[in-house]
């Protein structure tokens, strides 16, 4: 008991100097930190003064009074005109896509179905000139 007492007290005086160890590192790493943070207002305040032009003087110009200028936005028609040709266009792409997938459509089931019919003809055919092996066969015994 008293071994497991010293142990822990041995422990804890490890642990606080761990503890010290840790904040000593961080209070080391916010004082750079702060010293880095200084330095770049200084130069950040340096940059912005030398940007500053000097104030004693000022260019200024003067312009003559300009005619009317036509307005730089689209009037309400004009804005529903472009969409409507927009919303053509878009309907125009779509049905000409529709209506090329349906003629791949039909040359395919067209392709199928005489795939089909040739195949079935070959079908009754072979059928047949086995019908008629067998025939003869029967025949020439």
């Amino acid at each position: 008991q008293e071994l497991d007492r010293v142990l822990q007290q041995y422990q804890m005086f490890k642990d606080d100097q761990f503890y010290d160890q840790e904040r000593r590192y961080v209070s080391r790493e916010k004082e750079m930190c702060k010293e880095v943070a200084e330095s770049n207002l200084v130069l950040a305040e340096k940059v912005r003064q030398e940007k500053v032009p000097d104030k004693a003087f000022h260019q200024s110009y003067i312009f003559a009074r300009s005619g009317t200028v036509p307005r730089r936005y689209l009037t309400q028609d004009q804005y529903s005109n472009i969409l409507d040709g927009q919303v053509k266009i878009k309907t125009d792409r779509h049905q000409k896509e529709k209506s090329e997938t349906d003629k791949q459509e039909r040359a395919e089931q067209t392709y199928l179905t005489q795939g089909l019919a040739a195949s079935k003809q070959r079908f009754i055919e072979s059928k047949a000139s086995a019908i008629k092996q067998y025939q003869t066969a029967l025949n020439s015994q």
